[in-house]
C-alpha cells in the first residue's frame, strides 16, 4: 500500500508517543477531540483475522497503558475506546477522550432488541464460536491478595489502593 495515510502519518508524525517494531501509538492529525490518541500495528493486513492473535494482543497491552497515562494526565471524564478494522489496511485503536459537553456526539441509542433476532444470531455465532481455536489454555489472573488484619477495605479505598499501585 504506497498511499497508506497510516504509514504516512506514522513516518512524518511529530507526535508519537511510543513506538517499536510492532505498534505505533501517536496523536492523529485529524482528531475527534483534544488528546485523542491512535494506536496501530506497523504491519498492513488486508483485515482483522489477517492479524495475528499476538500482536493484537499487544496493541491492546498499549493501548491500555496509554488510557491509563491519558486518564492520569487529563482531567477528562472519560475515554471511548473506538477499533477500526478492515478500512485502511491497519488495525486501529483509537483512544478518544471524552469531556463534559465535548459535542462529539458519539452516541447511540440503544433499543430492546426483537428477541427471535438475537435468539437467530447467537446461534450463528455459537456455530462459529465453538471451532475458533482459542486454547483453554488461557493465563490465569493473578490471586488476590488478602489483608492480614480484620479491618475490611470499603470498594472506595480499596480503588484509592489501586490507584497508588498504579503510580510509577
Amino acid at each position: 500500500m504506497s498511499k497508506c495515510d497510516i504509514c504516512r502519518m506514522r513516518k512524518t508524525c511529530e507526535l508519537i508517543l511510543f513506538e517499536d517494531d510492532d505498534v505505533s501509538v501517536f496523536l492523529t492529525e485529524t482528531p475527534a477531540g483534544l488528546g485523542h490518541v491512535i494506536v496501530t500495528t506497523k504491519k498492513h493486513f488486508e483485515n482483522l483475522e489477517k492479524a495475528p492473535d499476538y500482536l493484537f494482543a499487544w496493541a491492546f497491552t498499549i493501548a491500555n497503558k496509554v488510557s491509563k497515562v491519558m486518564l492520569e494526565s487529563v482531567n477528562m471524564q472519560g475515554l471511548n475506546l473506538l477499533i477500526e478494522v478492515g478500512k485502511v489496511g491497519h488495525p486501529i485503536i483509537n483512544l478518544v477522550p471524552r469531556f463534559e459537553n465535548d459535542n462529539l456526539g458519539m452516541k447511540w441509542d440503544p433499543k430492546p432488541g426483537d428477541q427471535e433476532e438475537l435468539k437467530t444470531v447467537q446461534l450463528m455465532y455459537e456455530s462459529e464460536t465453538k471451532s475458533m481455536g482459542v486454547s483453554e489454555d488461557k493465563p490465569k489472573s493473578a490471586p488476590q491478595e488478602t489483608k492480614s488484619d480484620d479491618k475490611e477495605i470499603s470498594d472506595k479505598e480499596d480503588y484509592r489502593i489501586k490507584q497508588l499501585l498504579r503510580i510509577p
